[in-house]
């Protein structure tokens, strides 16, 4: 959703714009039953008896590359490769929602069946963090509006990662960030700004955020600003 989870799948973004309710529950209880063009399985068997399967990514004439329901690409040699076919089965388990009882999954289907429409499940094209890192090493997810509730953050610190493509001016804006302390790359300077604009070098980079205490707050929203007359160039590791 937005750029962030799983790239197994197709993009949720319009899904409810887009399709009826019938088909999204079809899609839910019986993947199999269609699947999107493009997303389609793809099946090997090695040359040693071992199958893999997953989306096709790349194929030449010297290599195969498929990516998993893990999201771990597979690079297969054209020499280890005994057999190669498209199957009829679909990544997404067929027991996908078979743990939610009837409350959940009439919550996620609703759920899912606004992704795209006018209101708050609609996604924005702002450069939006939507994935965070908890202290406990944990990959928390933003709300589809890319918002975050901090207090509800289990060790009330955060840290999302971004890449800076081409050297230059970066800027971040940090939406109800008062009382935050919000550190970038480990510096020990302490940043307090809605804007944050700093000259950065190619290569991965972190912020982070930390909340003193669990006074209520309204919740965070982060994201990476277009800079007029700027040479950066940064993306989000969503």
């Amino acid at each position: 959703i937005g750029g962030s989870g799983g790239i197994v799948g197709p993009g949720l973004i319009s899904l409810g714009a887009s399709s009826p309710m019938d088909y999204i529950i079809e899609s839910l209880v019986n993947p199999n039953a269609k699947i999107k063009e493009g997303y389609h399985t793809t099946t090997i068997l090695t040359d040693d008896g071992r199958l893999f399967s997953g989306k096709l990514i790349s194929q030449s004439d010297a290599q195969v590359t498929l990516r998993d329901a893990e999201n771990k690409e597979l690079v297969f040699s054209d020499e280890e490769i005994e057999e190669q076919k498209i199957s009829n089965q679909s990544l997404m388990p067929t027991d996908a929602v078979a743990t939610l009882d009837r409350v959940d999954f009439l919550d996620l289907v609703a759920f899912l069946s606004e992704l795209g429409t006018e209101g708050p499940y609609r996604i924005s094209p702002e450069a939006l963090v939507r994935r965070w890192i908890t202290s406990e090493n944990q990959v928390i997810y933003s709300r589809v509006d890319g918002s975050l509730p901090m207090a509800d953050v289990k060790g009330n610190t955060v840290t999302f990662e971004f890449e800076v493509k081409q050297a230059g001016t970066i800027g971040i804006g940090v939406e109800n960030g008062s009382g935050l302390r919000i550190t970038l790359d480990g510096q020990k300077d302490n940043l307090q700004a809605k804007r944050i604009i700093k000259d950065l070098k190619p290569g991965k980079h972190s912020l982070h955020l930390q909340l003193n205490g669990k006074k209520k707050r309204e919740p965070l929203r982060v994201r990476l600003l277009e800079l007029p007359n700027s040479t950066g160039k940064a993306s989000l590791l969503n």
